[in-house]
């Protein structure tokens, strides 16, 4: 932290030395001087994108006053070389940040490099950047044009690595569309797709996009179809990857208690048979999510299923998705009997694996099953689990899911003030993150905190609390906000999803916090910006 303002003051050196020696010569009030600063420091950290200290340039944008980042974005889109550089940091966010003009110019920006990208690999990261930046928006017309934007860039794409990065960003986007004609439309489109696609790799991409498009039909015989279609693919040529999970979510909108019930026996039959190691975590997956539409009688059957499957399961990457499965249905029950009894089976499990990816799937299941305990001995035991489970493993990303199934769970034995100094911990270090990777994390673990401020704070409180994780939404490394967008689910008693713009919109109805206040101030010790406001 120090090191990094040592940086930056030093790279202030030289328009500082600038700055006195006009200063003494009496011209540095003339206009046309302070309009060449402004263009001097815009230049400075444009230049930056690209290299070692471009992180630290992408959160100077950040915080600074709109002159200066309306300059830098000129600059870039001045020069075809700089806007690629640009694109391909995290400057667009910092441009954007939450206020809509800024963040169509960014979308622009980062829309005119993506039409002419020939780099395969490239191209599939600035569609994600795309619809991240799109995701700050909340206009219909705004994103019925990105969802354009993709699709035309997606029917011409060959590469199957590129498509189905487009694919995916694609039904990110498509996902928000909202007018009933254009949902429509882009449902059958997409399926067209899906049909005629015979590489697996871009299906289930397409797979995945069908899926958001059909999540907006409102017409029950829409969803139907939808259904039924899926069922049809999914039967015969199941090796899809998310095409399982594509259908079940089709299926959690179905109306009808027999097609559910049929859709529940189809995809048991289908978990039952697979012997695939990785299949069955999707199938399982598939089954948990039909399972949430039966009776309560119904759950606790299917309950009783999955947790002996798990418990005579021997390949460890299926009983780390089957636990994570099991958690997901024994969610639904409703007796404390069972939901101790389901806090052990997966204690057990979480105790004896060592695999990382399986450890944090199992913690974030346990922790999912112990928060419905409703002993206090019981919480408390299962808090003393997850801590010494914590302070023993060394492995760090192990630890980091550990330490979230740990918060999750001792936030119900902590004082309201404990939770609001770690709430602070987590904002601090989420502030100077530098890479998406660690902004996502941290983004994470905060918003399981920061919801419970939230939903503690007095009325009057609020406003603070919602100011701080808005802010932290448009941090330029942080590209998945809904993890922050859900702490504020108490005060708002929506789901905002990752639909930033619609956040914003809300806070500024509510509490009157203007769009321009969403970022934070610069940090002490920086040198004071120049050039003119106007």
């Amino acid at each position: 932290m120090a090191t990094w303002g040592s940086n930056v003051r030093v790279n202030a050196i030289g328009p500082a030395v600038v700055v006195l020696c006009l200063a003494l010569l009496g011209v540095a009030a003339s206009p046309w001087t302070q309009d060449w600063l402004l263009t001097v420091q815009a230049r400075r950290l444009v230049d930056q994108f690209g290299g070692n200290d471009e992180a630290d340039a992408v959160l100077r944008v950040w915080r600074s006053p709109a002159h200066l980042r309306q300059r830098v974005h000129d600059l870039v889109r001045a020069d075809e070389t700089l806007l690629a550089r640009a694109v391909r940091s995290n400057w667009p966010f910092a441009h954007a940040g939450l206020e809509p003009p800024r963040v169509r110019e960014a979308a622009a920006a980062v829309r005119a490099r993506l039409e002419r990208e020939k780099d395969p690999a490239m191209a599939g990261k600035l569609a994600w950047v795309y619809a991240a930046v799109v995701a700050r928006l909340n206009d219909a017309a705004d994103v019925k044009a990105a969802a354009a934007t993709l699709r035309a860039r997606l029917e011409r794409e060959r590469d199957p690595g590129v498509a189905g990065a487009l694919a995916s960003a694609y039904a990110a986007v498509a996902a928000r569309l909202t007018g009933a004609a254009d949902v429509k439309a882009e449902a059958t489109a997409v399926w067209a797709w899906l049909e005629g696609e015979g590489d697996p790799r871009i299906a289930a991409k397409l797979a995945l996009a069908y899926g958001a498009v059909t999540g907006r039909l409102t017409d029950p015989a829409d969803v139907k179809v939808a259904a039924a279609t899926l069922r049809a693919r999914l039967e015969r040529d199941p090796g899809i990857v998310g095409i399982a999970g594509t259908y079940a979510a089709v299926v959690a909108r179905l109306n009808d208690a027999a097609d559910v019930k049929a859709a529940v026996a189809t995809l048991r039959a289908w978990l039952e048979r697979e012997r695939d190691p990785w299949m069955p975590g999707e199938l399982a997956g598939a089954y948990a999510a039909v399972v949430g539409r039966l009776t309560d009688a119904d759950v606790k059957a299917e309950a009783a299923t999955l947790r002996a499957r798990l418990e005579r399961e021997q390949d460890p990457g299926i009983a780390g998705r089957l636990g994570l499965t099991y958690a997901a249905v024994a969610g639904r029950l409703t007796d404390a009997a069972n939901v101790k009894a389901a806090a052990a089976t997966l204690r057990a499990r979480l105790e004896r694996e060592q695999k990382p990816w399986i450890v944090e799937e199992l913690a974030r299941a346990y922790a999912a099953v112990a928060g419905r305990l409703t002993d206090a001995a019981d919480v408390k035991a299962a808090t003393a689990t997850l801590r010494a489970r914590f302070e023993r493993e060394r492995n760090p990303g192990m630890a980091g899911s550990l330490a979230l199934a740990y918060a999750t769970v001792a936030a119900r034995l902590s004082d309201a003030a404990d939770v609001q100094a770690v709430a602070a911990t987590l904002r601090a270090r989420l502030e100077q993150a530098r890479d998406p990777w660690m902004a996502g994390e941290l983004a994470g673990t905060y918003a399981s905190v920061a919801g419970l401020t939230v939903e503690r704070a007095d009325a009057k409180d609020r406003s603070a609390l919602v100011l701080d994780i808005l802010v932290l939404a448009g941090h330029p490394f942080v590209l998945d906000a809904s993890p922050l967008l859900s702490a504020l689910k108490p005060a708002t008693r929506e789901d905002f999803g990752a639909n930033v713009g619609a956040a914003v919109h809300w806070a500024q109805q509510t509490y009157n916090i203007r769009p321009d206040r969403l970022r934070p101030p610069p940090p002490q010790g920086w040198p004071p910006f120049t050039g003119s406001g106007s």
